[in-house]
């Protein structure tokens, strides 16, 4: 578990931008890590330069070597998943990438993301399985096709191999001394065809069908319905109608004698069921 520091917030708002002028309030839900994928350019001077009228993008906040910068009240809908429905309910911030990946530059910005996120998360009671990366979030229908920031969180070989979007998930809830509700099994109940494991909400490709009776892993946010879920090292989404959660008595997490996996409807599963005849 990482410590978290204290880093202070600079506030500087876009006001010149066309997003800060339309102030659309919404209730927070999420959080929406991203990062610019440019080596180098910190948020002073290069993307400072996004508060200007008719500039159609605009960040809750950016992140860099020099410190964090607040660019949009928390609520405001912001301009930066690229989908309207992840501008809404998340704040969405940007990561300048350093120019070096040195250790000391990763533990810098990894330490101001995880103090940045745990504030939110505290005053917006936003739990860490609804912290996504840009990737994350296209998975599940809140975000446009992008990779940020699995293209260099966590790759191997580099200072940011120890950091993930798992990791930051885990050192907020132990910050947060919450027991998440995820990952959790669930049981896989469809009438004949197996379930697919598809790669995003769009059914843009199937990559993997879990046959009815098997389990799988859910690890994460229920959006209209979809999981993300994990089979035999597969990770993608699943349709939440046809899993049913499994639920273990107290014995049974002890690791003793039980009465055994009980199922249980998810969320998502009980919605559907009681639009059904």
């Amino acid at each position: 578990m990482s410590t978290i520091g204290a880093y202070p917030i600079t506030i500087d708002l876009h006001t010149q931008n066309d997003c800060y002028k339309a102030a659309r309030a919404r209730k927070k839900t999420h959080i929406f890590v991203h990062s610019t994928a440019v080596k180098g350019p910190q948020y002073d001077p290069r993307w400072k330069q996004w508060n200007r009228p008719d500039f159609k993008k605009c960040a809750s906040a950016w992140i860099d070597s020099a410190g964090i910068y607040q660019t949009l009240p928390w609520t405001y809908q912001a301009w930066l998943n690229g989908v309207t429905a992840g501008n809404d309910c998340g704040i969405a911030f940007e990561i300048c990438e350093p120019s070096a990946d040195t250790p000391e530059n990763a533990a810098d910005l990894y330490g101001k993301t995880l103090y940045l996120c745990h504030a939110l998360c505290e005053e917006f009671l936003i739990r860490p399985s609804n912290v996504l990366c840009h990737a994350e979030a296209y998975m599940v229908g809140l975000a446009n096709n992008h990779t940020d920031v699995t293209h260099w969180w966590g790759e191997r070989g580099t200072p940011w191999e120890r950091y993930t979007m798992d990791t930051l998930r885990a050192d907020l809830a132990a910050a947060l001394s919450i027991k998440d509700e995820y990952p959790f099994d669930a049981l896989v109940v469809t009438q004949s065809s197996p379930l697919n494991i598809w790669r995003d909400v769009r059914k843009t490709r199937s990559l993997a069908k879990v046959p009815s009776g098997e389990a799988l892993t859910v690890t994460g946010t229920d959006i209209s319905g979809w999981f993300r879920v994990e089979k035999d090292g597969i990770a993608g989404v699943a349709d939440g109608q046809y899993l049913r959660r499994i639920e273990r008595d107290a014995a049974d997490e002890a690791g003793g004698t039980g009465t055994g996996a009980a199922m249980a409807e998810t969320p998502a599963a009980r919605r559907r069921r009681s639009h059904r005849p």
